[in-house]
């Protein structure tokens, strides 16, 4: 039996949050395209670009502490991405897709706050202080974009989605949007 000491633990957290950051960051743009209310748009919006922060931060503490970023995908978040890409391709009215897609985008921050946490606390174990404080300042914009989400699904989204809708007796006609399928997101950034 292998012992992993917390240093290994710690790189094997690190290096599965870079993996999901990058794969968030590739399949974010399809997202933000698939949603209806301009307000949800401008956080996810703002949300990528903090993710691009992430990403380099992370990318400066591998190279601070000496390892490189590069491992295989991160499996958790691909089943994540998957079932957010297959909300954002459903045949829905756009105020009930952007329910379902805000609440996707929660699951994703929360799966992002448990793992930066983990990492963060092996940092603190180790007494990795600027890592630590790195990881500190992304858990605070990570729960700042979940906040943010949260607000606007009880504000906008989910009133819209659950209002009372006019019965047409003509099919409403929505035009498809090209988005990326749902077997795409298996992209390796190795």
């Amino acid at each position: 039996m292998s012992s992993v000491t917390l240093q290994e633990q710690l790189e094997v957290q690190l290096r599965d949050i870079h993996s999901a950051e990058r794969q968030l960051h590739f399949i974010m743009p399809s997202i933000i395209h698939s949603v209806h209310n301009r307000a949800l748009a401008q956080v996810l919006e703002d949300h990528f670009l903090e993710s691009t922060q992430h990403i380099v931060r992370l990318e400066l503490e591998f190279e601070r502490l000496g390892f490189p970023p590069r491992s295989a995908s991160c499996r958790s978040i691909i089943q994540i991405i998957e079932e957010t890409l297959a909300e954002c391709s459903r045949d829905l009215e756009p105020e009930i897709r952007d329910a379902c897609l805000v609440s996707a985008c929660q699951r994703i921050e929360q799966f992002e706050l448990a793992m930066y946490g983990t990492a963060r606390f092996l940092a603190y174990r180790l007494g990795l202080n600027q890592l630590r404080d790195q990881l500190d300042l992304t858990i605070a914009e990570e729960a700042a974009a979940e906040t943010s989400l949260r607000r606007i699904a009880d504000r906008e989204i989910n009133p819209a989605a659950f209002a009372p809708r006019a019965v047409s007796s003509a099919p409403a006609q929505r035009p498809r949007r090209n988005l990326v399928p749902v077997g795409a997101v298996a992209v390796r950034f190795n």
